[in-house]
Order: C-alpha cells, then sequence, then structure tokens
C-alpha cells in the first residue's frame, strides 16, 4: 500500500467510524424530512446578510453593523459551514482587504491593508476579547491557536486603526474570534474527517447543564496535515499536528450578572523547512561562492495553555461594566535555530458603559497587562535580557454622541497608554455617521494609532545567515617590501539581526470615508476607500564591517583566511503612505441562491529617510498583492443537498523578506478554486465533500519569511466531513 493510500484509508476509516456512530446514536429518532430546496431549521438561526449582523468590536459593545462608523465584516457561523474550511485563516479569506496567504502547511501571513508577513505586526487578533498578539515577534502564530469551528458565533473583522479603543498595535485592523456561548452548544457534537492533504482531523464537543442558570461545555481537536510541494525539494517536511482541548462556563447568577470562565490548552508540532545556519564549517577547500547556508528540516514545537473569566453586570437598560482577566502562556521550543522561548501574559481589564443627558453613549476602561519573558539562548537567537518583565498600564474613553437623532452620530474618544519601551503613548480618534434613511449610512473617520516595540525591536539578537566570500584586495603583508600585496581574502560573512534599545513606536494616522447602501431586502453593498500615512516605520539598516584577517593560508598567491560581520540594525528611518478601497456585496439572487462578492486595491508607496540609505524597504512593498477578489455561491437543491463554490484571487507579490540582504522570488498571480457538496439526511447528520485549490496541482502563495522559513506550495486538497449532533 503506498503512502497516499495509508492517509486516504486512515481518513476514511475515521469518516466511516463516525458515521456508523452517528447513525445508530440518531436510529430511534423520526424519519428523514421531506426533500426541500433550503434547509430551515438552519435558515431560522442565520441573519446572512451584513446589513442585519450584529457587531461589538467597533465600539466595544453591540450595534448594527449597518450603521457602525468603521470599515467592518462579519464572518457568520453559517459562512464558516457553507465554506467547508477547516482553519480560522482560511475564513478570513472571504473578508475585503484581509491578506492571506499560505507559507507552508503550518504557516500562515495574515494582515489587513498591506504589510503582510508571518509576523504581521500591525494587527491585533483576539480569541473572546484574549490578544493572541505574541509580544515577542509582533504578530500571531496562526499554527497554535485554533478553535472548533462549529463553536464559533462569527468572526469581527475591523479594517484600519482599532486603537482608540483596543490599544497599541491594533493599528491596521482588529480581528475577534467570537465563540458562542454554552446555552446554545447543549448535547453531543462529533467531527470527523479526512483525505489527501487533511490527512485525519476531528472534533468532539459535549454541552450540559449545573443547575438551572448554568451551562458549560467541554471540547477536544485534533488536527493531522501532510506536507505542502515544492520542486526543489523532495519532501518539505512542513506537516502539522494539533491536539487541542479545554472547557467553558456560561453562569447566569442573577438576571444582572452573568459570569463566563473557560480554559484551554493546545499542543503543537509544525514541520519546517528552513534556511539553516552551519556553524560548524571551518574549511574552505569547497567552492568559495557557496553559502554556508543549508536547507534542513525540524519541527517547531509548542504548548500552549490560557484561562479567562469574565464578569458581566448590568446596572440599568443601558448601564453595565465588565471585568476580564486573562492569563496565557506558550513555550516554543525550536531545533533548528537550538532557540526555546517561554512567554506569560496576565491581563486585567475594566469597562463601563452609560448613558448622559439622553445624547451622550459613554465608554470607557482601565487596564493593566504584564508580560514575562524567559529566552534560553543559544548561537542563533540570544538576547541581552534573556528574563524580562514588560508592563503595560491604560485607560480609554469613548462619546457616541447624538448630533441628529436617529440620523447623525458623532464618535470621539482617546487610548492613552505607558509601556516599558517608549513610555506614554496617545491614540485618538474622531468618527462621523449619517443615516439619512433606514438604507443607508455614510461614514467617515481620522484616527491615530501606534505599533509598539516587540522584545525582537528591542534587544533579540538573530544570526540570520552565514556567507562565503572571496575577494581579490590589497592586504598587509609584513614581509613584502611596500606592506601590502594584491592577494586574496576569503572568509566568512556573519548576518546578523540585532535590535535597537532607543527603537521608537510606528505612528499612523489614518483617513477613512465609507458608505453602506441596502438597495432591497436581497442585496446589500458596503464600500470603504482609504488613506494611511506612516511614519517611525521600522527599518532593516545595514552595517558592512570590515573583514578582520585571522591568519595566512598560503604564501604564492597570498591566500587569507578572515572574518567578516554584516549587522542589520532595527531602525524607525522609514515612512510611507498607503491607499486604497474595499467592496463588498451580498445578493440573495433566489430563495434558494446567494452570492457574496468582495474586492480589494491596496497601494504602498515606502520612503527610506536620507539618514538611512541601506535600509531594506523594497520587501515591506512587495509582499502584499495589489489587487485581491472573491466570489462565492451557496445553493440549495433538493432533497436536503447544498453546492456551495469560492473563487478567490490574489495579485502578483513582488517578493523579499524583512531582515535579508536580497530580495527573495516573487509568488504569481494565482486563481483558487474551493467546492463543497453537502448533504443532510436527518436534521442532526450531516456529510460534505470539500475540495480546495481545483485549478491547479499546487501554487505558492507567499516567499520565505524573515526567520528564513521557505514557503511551500499549497496542494490541491479533497477531503470528506461527517458531522453529528445528538
Amino acid at each position: 500500500m503506498t503512502g497516499s493510500e495509508k492517509i486516504l484509508f486512515r481518513g476514511g476509516s475515521i469518516f466511516l467510524l463516525v458515521a456508523i456512530s452517528c447513525q445508530m446514536a440518531l436510529a430511534e429518532e423520526s424519519t428523514p424530512p421531506e426533500p426541500s430546496g433550503i434547509l430551515d431549521s438552519l435558515d431560522d438561526d442565520i441573519e446572512w446578510i451584513q446589513a442585519e449582523a450584529v457587531i461589538f468590536s467597533a465600539s466595544k459593545k453591540e450595534e448594527k453593523l449597518f450603521t457602525t462608523s468603521a470599515a467592518a465584516y462579519v464572518v457568520t457561523s453559517e459562512d464558516i459551514r457553507r465554506s467547508g474550511v477547516t482553519s480560522i485563516p482560511d475564513a478570513l479569506r472571504m473578508v475585503p482587504g484581509v491578506n492571506v496567504a499560505q507559507i507552508d502547511a503550518s504557516k500562515w501571513a495574515v494582515s489587513i491593508r498591506g504589510f503582510n508577513d508571518r509576523f504581521a505586526n500591525k494587527l491585533l487578533v483576539l480569541i473572546d476579547g484574549r490578544s493572541i498578539y505574541t509580544p515577542a515577534f509582533s504578530g500571531v502564530y496562526w499554527e497554535i491557536h485554533d478553535v472548533i469551528l462549529e463553536d464559533v458565533d462569527r468572526i469581527e473583522v475591523i479594517r484600519g486603526p482599532g486603537a482608540t479603543l483596543w490599544g497599541a498595535n491594533a493599528v491596521n485592523g482588529v480581528i475577534n474570534i467570537i465563540t458562542r456561548k454554552t446555552g446554545t452548544t447543549q448535547g453531543v457534537f462529533v467531527e470527523a474527517g479526512g483525505g489527501n492533504q487533511q490527512q485525519g482531523f476531528g472534533s468532539f464537543r459535549y454541552g450540559g447543564k449545573l443547575g438551572d442558570n448554568a451551562t458549560y461545555r467541554l471540547y477536544g481537536k485534533y488536527v493531522d496535515r501532510d506536507s505542502n510541494h515544492d520542486d526543489s525539494v523532495v519532501d518539505t517536511e512542513d506537516d502539522w499536528r494539533l491536539a487541542m482541548g479545554g472547557f467553558r462556563m456560561d453562569w447566569d447568577i442573577t438576571s444582572e450578572d452573568r459570569l463566563m470562565l473557560q480554559a484551554g490548552m493546545n499542543t503543537v508540532t509544525a514541520g519546517t523547512s528552513q534556511n539553516q545556519v552551519n556553524l560548524a564549517v571551518n574549511s574552505f577547500a569547497s567552492s568559495l561562492t557557496k553559502p554556508l547556508e543549508i536547507t534542513t528540516n525540524d519541527d517547531f514545537e509548542f504548548d500552549t495553555f490560557h484561562t479567562l473569566a469574565r464578569w458581566e453586570h448590568q446596572i440599568a437598560e443601558n448601564e453595565s461594566f465588565s471585568l476580564q482577566l486573562f492569563y496565557d502562556r506558550y513555550v516554543r521550543h525550536d531545533a533548528l535555530q537550538q532557540f526555546q522561548e517561554t512567554i506569560d501574559t496576565i491581563d486585567l481589564e475594566f469597562q463601563h458603559n452609560f448613558p448622559l443627558l439622553d445624547v451622550h453613549e459613554i465608554t470607557w476602561g482601565a487596564g493593566y497587562r504584564t508580560v514575562f519573558s524567559d529566552v534560553d539562548n543559544s548561537a542563533f537567537l540570544n538576547t541581552t535580557d534573556p528574563e524580562r518583565n514588560v508592563d503595560l498600564v491604560n485607560a480609554f474613553v469613548q462619546d457616541r454622541f447624538t448630533l441628529i437623532p436617529d440620523r447623525l452620530f458623532l464618535t470621539a474618544g482617546s487610548k492613552f497608554e505607558y509601556n516599558d519601551f517608549t513610555g506614554f503613548e496617545m491614540q485618538p480618534g474622531i468618527r462621523l455617521a449619517w443615516t439619512p434613511g433606514p438604507k443607508h449610512t455614510a461614514w467617515a473617520s481620522v484616527t491615530r494609532a501606534v505599533r509598539t516595540p516587540s522584545l525582537l525591536d528591542d534587544g533579540l539578537t538573530v544570526v540570520s545567515s552565514l556567507d562565503r566570500f572571496q575577494v581579490m584586495a590589497p592586504v598587509p603583508d609584513p614581509s613584502a617590501p611596500q606592506n601590502t600585496v594584491l592577494g586574496t581574502v576569503q572568509g566568512i560573512n556573519t548576518t546578523i539581526l540585532l535590535g535597537n534599545d532607543d527603537f521608537e513606536s510606528e505612528e499612523l494616522v489614518a483617513y477613512e470615508v465609507g458608505y453602506r447602501h441596502q438597495f432591497n431586502e436581497a442585496l446589500t453593498v458596503d464600500v470603504a476607500a482609504f488613506y494611511n500615512d506612516y511614519s517611525d516605520l521600522r527599518t532593516a539598516d545595514i552595517i558592512q564591517g570590515a573583514p578582520t584577517l585571522t591568519g595566512v593560508a598560503g604564501i604564492n598567491p597570498v591566500v587569507y583566511d578572515a572574518m567578516a560581520q554584516t549587522t542589520i540594525l532595527f531602525n524607525n528611518d522609514m515612512t510611507g503612505e498607503t491607499y486604497g478601497a474595499e467592496v463588498a456585496a451580498n445578493w440573495q439572487v433566489t430563495d434558494i441562491w446567494r452570492l457574496a462578492a468582495t474586492y480589494s486595491y491596496v497601494e504602498i508607496q515606502l520612503h527610506n529617510r536620507a539618514q538611512s540609505p541601506n535600509g531594506i524597504i523594497e520587501t515591506d512593498e512587495g509582499r502584499t498583492p495589489e489587487n485581491q477578489a472573491s466570489l462565492r455561491s451557496h445553493l440549495d437543491l433538493p432533497w436536503n443537498l447544498e453546492f456551495d463554490t469560492g473563487l478567490y484571487y490574489a495579485d502578483t507579490i513582488i517578493g523579499g523578506a524583512a531582515g535579508r540582504l536580497e530580495p527573495g522570488p516573487g509568488v504569481p498571480a494565482y486563481l483558487r478554486l474551493d467546492a463543497r457538496i453537502g448533504w443532510r439526511p436527518r436534521e442532526n447528520l450531516e456529510f460534505s465533500v470539500v475540495a480546495q485549490n481545483l485549478g491547479d496541482n499546487q501554487h505558492r502563495e507567499f516567499s520565505s519569511t524573515p526567520d528564513n522559513v521557505n514557503s511551500s506550495e499549497v496542494k490541491r486538497s479533497v477531503y470528506a466531513v461527517v458531522q453529528c449532533r445528538f
């Protein structure tokens, strides 16, 4: 039996086992429903049109998406189910303005409105209000943060700064993944599937009650994904294995008080193909032009744990407060870089909402966060302060002022923060929303946001590459009459990324306008445009050191061994502008057919300051496609069948990775076609077959990353899924 046959056999066995178990569990239920064109049991619970969606993340309280004064989009649980995706990054492809690129089988680059990278540092991501933004590298390890997609209520995406409420690092946007309350996830849910790439995956959830006022759920999930493809190597070995489990409880203590508790832990092994520096090589007998970097494969290993508690108290009809506390830990072990980091985060946040004089809606709050970092230094990555504690204190206030009842609203506020890197930061914003009628909303905003330094920016040293060099040059020779001769200098050049304790916050002033129109009950269009003005952006300034001679290796011709070092120092010597527009449309064509389309355009122009002629800037401009588009179709067929397709287009990526001396290879434009066929023979039993990347056998979506992780080609994927609820 071949490897592929074993994979299909294993995935198929899991699929059939769960399907048979579900059928036995449901055997005593009523007969299957009569054939129909619409799954009414689901449609009653889904408000698919964006105009009817509710959003929390735009103002830290629930409001209608249609009238919010921000570029916002909601991915509903129905969107996720009908798409057939198995990861949060793939679900985010539906959102206009969000840049999603799969780097290899386990890693993604996700950003909003440009600056895409594995560690996109201008995007704040939360799960149920808990930040998963890593303070070490400024970004998100998407491979270690996962949820059971069945339990996701919605994914809220704010395009543009959210710093007025959410604080530093919510520069280009906010993604808030909100899971369902436990009262809506009672009973048993089982999911299993497998295929050629998704070798095997499954999840289990049990929901129950604790007395009359408290509900809970226990859950677990497992993912086993095969490696991607790369023509240059036999096996990229970038497979991904994840096991996770946890619980959540929602308790209505009284009619005014609610308590939510949750905790979870993940264990992740993410295979990696990486350009590894070979420090052991000290002989120059081989080709002098061959880099000492070698491609090696090994695993990143992660262990994570988090717990969160939130108490909400309703003071009056329109007045409430909440108190939230979470603890988060992740331990990352990198065998290739011989590096381990442990990050512990404790975060406390208070928020109070209340009306004032019938025309003001005040939201204010305060918070404290402390981060403990413990790094085991190695020859490749080390920090001047292996054990470090970083504190953040913040407060915010925002007022939504009614200028004309039901027509014109002004929202103004600011976040005030003090951090250990740059001290005091203020991030004000002002927004205006005009609703001339129930089917029209126009809005505009001006906001300021900052991206505060990470531990990498401030003091981490990374050995990025190690290359041989050979040059002909005048070199000193005490035995020569002129004391110099024309000889050969050969040796090793080490490239080092060096943090800078004088690194300042990156700053943004953003100007946005938008318009939403509901043509009728079936068609809604949302348009947004933006102009972003950046200053003090991060640069990688190149400092080329002269070779240090270490000894004579030959006499005729004269050959010297030497060591040289190129230092790439992080600095704030770049400014820039980005501008663009995004469009989203939802159309219920008929009772059984729905279309959703998006388009986004972004132009990035970055400029080095005169005193930093060697800063690497082209790579930041080239890692984001200028044009992106998507078209999704959801068709309900007779006999409780569903047929769903998704077409996703991404423009050319020029290439490059920040921190590299040479730009990486570009990535051609690609068109991705996904399809899903679903069948519900019973109300609580669902089968589906999903095919991804039908347009080609494989395609690349991103270039290599700053930490030398090699990208691989995303292969065509086909998998079957069975879901059972009882």
